[in-house]
């Protein structure tokens, strides 16, 4: 039996939201931001799910969604879709944002204007 070396674990990623004031989501963004930027996260660190640190740290799933969406607006995460599912994971500082494909018949899709014809 071989070893898969394709197995990427999840973080036991946990902040700590008393340095923060204001909204927990805010919060839980800046310490995405404070805990990539001093090296406690790295990027490609897989980050838990909305649903499980939202049970570690007490607040709702919209809660954490909310600040995963800030994080990513200020590309400090971003979405990996794959076969096995899909996951969110710290990125690099100062990465650019990465873009998401438009899926076909997509409402955005049908408002991208028409590719150049030259007949």
């Amino acid at each position: 039996m071989g070893v898969n070396f394709n197995i990427v674990t999840m973080t036991s990623w946990l902040p700590d939201l008393s340095r923060f004031s204001g909204p927990r989501y805010r919060a839980i963004a800046e310490a995405l931001a404070t805990d990539i930027r001093d090296g406690r996260l790295t990027p490609g660190t897989r980050l838990p799910t909305h649903r499980d640190l939202a049970w570690r740290l007490r607040v709702t799933v919209g809660t954490v969604s909310r600040a995963y969406a800030e994080a990513e607006r200020r590309s400090l995460i971003g979405g990996e879709t794959t076969l096995l599912g899909s996951s969110t994971t710290a990125r690099a500082p100062g990465a650019p944002p990465t873009a998401k494909p438009v899926p076909p018949g997509s409402p955005a899709a049908d408002s991208r204007p028409p590719p150049n014809v030259l007949c």
